[in-house]
C-alpha cells in the first residue's frame, strides 16, 4: 500500500500530433490539474512519432526560439514523457520548452547516458522519472533509485499509443517497487482507466496516467472527478 506521505493524483496525458492538437486538449484540462504529461514519440523507440517529431514542428520551433511557449504554460506544469531513441541528443530541448519534469526510459539508452542525463537534470532543478517497459526488471532502476523523483512503470504492452488494454502482468513488478521503496512516487502510464486503476493502486502505485480515459467523448470534468472519486475512496 502507499505509504502516508506520497499524495495519490491523476495526470492527464496527452499524445498530440500537432501543436493545435496539444493547445486543444490541454485547453480541457488547463484549470482542472496542476500536472499534464505531454507524451513524445519518435518513431524509432515508438511504432509511430507524434509531435514534434512526425515533421510537423513549426510550433516547437517557435518555443524553442522563446517567441512562444508550452500552450497554458502559466496555468499547468508539464512533464514530458520522452519516448525516443538517445535521449541526451533531445533533453535539452525540453528542458528549454519548459519542462518541470523528464520521463527517460530505460530502454532508450545505456544506463551510464541516462545515469549522468538524471545526475544533470537533478542539479537543474528538474523532477526526474525513470520509465521501464513491460518486460523490463524492477531490479533495473536499483542503480538509479537515489536520482529519481519517480518510476514510472509502463502499463501496455507497445509505447506511445493511448487506449490499449492494460497489462495485468505488471502489477507484480509495482508491488515488488514498493515492497522495495516505500517511499518512492511510483506512476503507471497505460492501460489506465476507471476499471484497471483500483488494482493500479493496491499493487501500490499512487500516480495514474491517463490519457483516453480522460479525454474521451471530451467529458473531461466528469471522467476527472470520477478518477478523483476513486482516488479519494482508496484513501479512506
Amino acid at each position: 500500500m502507499v505509504q502516508e506521505n506520497l499524495s495519490e493524483e491523476i495526470i492527464p496525458a496527452v499524445l498530440p500530433q500537432s501543436i493545435e492538437d496539444l493547445r486543444e486538449k490541454v485547453a480541457l484540462v488547463a484549470k482542472l490539474v496542476p500536472v499534464v504529461q505531454i507524451d513524445v514519440c519518435d518513431g524509432d523507440l515508438t511504432p509511430e512519432a507524434s509531435w514534434p517529431y512526425n515533421g510537423d514542428n513549426a510550433g516547437f520551433e517557435k518555443i524553442l526560439s522563446e517567441d512562444d511557449g508550452l500552450p497554458f504554460w502559466d496555468v499547468v506544469n508539464f512533464e514530458i514523457d520522452l519516448m525516443v531513441r538517445d535521449p541526451e541528443d533531445q533533453v535539452e530541448k525540453w528542458i528549454g520548452a519548459g519542462a518541470q519534469r523528464i520521463v527517460l526510459h530505460y530502454e532508450s539508452s545505456t544506463p551510464e547516458i541516462l545515469t549522468q542525463l538524471f545526475y544533470d537534470l537533478k542539479d537543474r532543478g528538474i523532477e526526474t522519472s525513470l520509465a521501464i517497459h513491460v518486460e523490463t526488471e524492477a531490479f533495473v532502476i536499483d542503480p538509479l533509485v537515489h536520482l529519481l523523483d519517480e518510476v514510472q512503470v509502463m502499463g501496455i504492452e507497445e509505447v506511445g499509443f493511448q487506449g490499449e488494454p492494460f497489462a495485468e502482468q505488471v502489477l507484480p513488478k509495482i508491488q515488488e517497487i514498493r515492497a522495495k521503496y516505500p517511499h518512492l512516487n511510483i506512476a503507471v502510464d497505460g492501460g489506465v482507466n476507471l476499471d484497471t486503476a483500483e488494482m493500479i493502486l493496491d499493487a501500490g502505485a499512487n500516480r495514474l496516467v491517463a490519457g483516453s480515459a480522460i479525454f474521451q467523448n471530451y467529458d473531461v470534468e466528469e471522467n476527472l472527478h470520477a478518477f478523483e472519486d476513486l482516488l479519494y475512496s482508496n484513501d479512506q
